[in-house]
């Protein structure tokens, strides 16, 4: 493809690149947020999305604490009539999430949780637009200014409770709402697999460096050539817990990916 980028087909471009949009937007801070992809280097170079620009819009959806069907975040585009490489997107989450409520079990994970699921499919129209432009445009105008993912109650506990009780030997794909299905559009013409970037998303090799520093890198693999393996797990597992609290990620869930990414990165750096 002419002009291609790495990001398009490789994973840890794609998480390099959009990381900095997802951190920008600030989610813990709890207000709204507002970023055009002009703002950031790598992606300012492609005129086709470069205008785009993304919104997260806290709000009061009329929540209703016994339904379930209630939508509680949603995603929704808008677009210029006379300008096509112009999008606005909106990662539209109920207060609920930003508030403290006795009446429900509202924590700082699931915020997160939500957060980067829609994330995710912003980005599946992102790739969509850059590798097959008619068919994003039909796409587009199919469902312009309608809402795009709706969440509700039952779903986002069926997801949570899923990253809740997630153990390092099993399979991350294995919900509806983290499977790569969920979030293609169709035809995007990429090899990427979203269910991979999502769990990245939420938890990178990138992330996980900045708390796993040159010291305990040194002394995890000092212990392992020792062959003390259960104080090398610990200290890893220990990492992993303190990103979880810091991070606002699923314990379980951030232990399962910290033993994804030793055996995808730190196994041939460090053992």
């Amino acid at each position: 493809m002419k002009g291609s980028h790495k990001f398009i087909s490789e994973l840890g471009y794609a998480i390099d690149t959009f990381r900095p949009v997802l951190k920008y937007l600030q989610i813990k801070k709890g207000v709204d947020g507002f970023a055009c992809l002009s703002y950031f280097p790598n992606l300012r170079k492609i005129d086709s999305i470069k205008e785009w620009e993304i919104v997260l819009l806290i709000t009061d959806l009329k929540h209703n604490l016994k339904s379930n069907d209630n939508p509680i975040a949603h995603l929704l585009f808008k677009a210029k009539k006379n300008n096509k490489n112009f999008i606005r997107c909106y990662i539209v989450m109920d207060k609920i999430y930003f508030i403290k409520n006795e009446n429900l079990k509202v924590n700082k994970e699931t915020r997160i949780t939500i957060f980067v699921h829609e994330f995710m499919h912003f980005l599946s129209y992102i790739y969509a637009r850059i590798n097959n432009r008619k068919f994003f445009f039909e796409i587009l105008y199919k469902r312009l200014s309608e809402k795009i993912d709706n969440l509700n109650n039952k779903q986002i506990l069926e997801l949570q409770q899923f990253l809740d009780k997630l153990k390092p030997i099993d399979d991350f794909t294995n919900s509806k709402y983290t499977d790569d299905n969920h979030f293609r559009l169709g035809k995007e013409d990429t090899l990427l697999n979203y269910s991979d970037l999502y769990r990245n998303f939420l938890l990178s090799r990138q992330l996980f460096d900045e708390y796993f520093n040159k010291h305990d890198k040194d002394k995890f693999s000092s212990l392992w050539q020792k062959e003390e393996y259960g104080e090398a797990i610990g200290l890893y597992k220990n990492i992993a817990k303190q990103i979880a609290q810091e991070e606002w990620l699923t314990e379980n869930f951030a232990i399962n990916q910290a033993f994804s990414i030793l055996k995808e990165y730190y196994v041939y750096e460090l053992l």
